[in-house]
This record gives structure tokens, sequence and C-alpha cells, in this order.
């Protein structure tokens, strides 16, 4: 048995990136003062690799550091 329902969705938004580059960019943008080392923050292009086999997934980047992803 699934954890979702036929059709289901899990959506999550937080802060992510899609690519490696893309976040070592807000990193940089950021700051010492403004970037917390001690967070993890998923990158897409990584996270999606994981996946493979296992569930469909996409993922949508909707601002400079944020993103959603959608697992089904």
């Amino acid at each position: 048995m699934g954890l979702l329902a036929t059709g289901g969705k899990l959506i999550i938004g937080d802060i992510s990136f899609e690519t490696a580059q893309a976040q070592d960019k807000c990193r940089a943008d950021c700051g010492d003062d403004g970037w917390d080392d001690e967070e993890f923050y998923m990158v897409w292009d990584d996270f999606a690799k994981s996946l493979q086999g296992v569930c469909q997934a996409q993922y949508r980047q909707i601002s400079h550091c944020g993103g959603i992803l959608e697992v089904w």
C-alpha cells in the first residue's frame, strides 16, 4: 500500500534552488549575515537523481531562493 492515495501528490514549498550555481549566487548575494550554514537547502539537480525509479517529481523555482517540489 502506498502512502499517497491514487492520484495524490505531495507538494513542498521551501527555500530551495534548481542548481548548485543558483544556490552559490544566492549565498554570495546574502553575505555572511544572511546565510545560515547550519540549514539544509535542497538543490533540485542533485535531489532529482535520488528520486529516479522511485517516484515522479517536478520542481519549479518561484523566486530567487524558493521553489515548489511536487512528488507523485
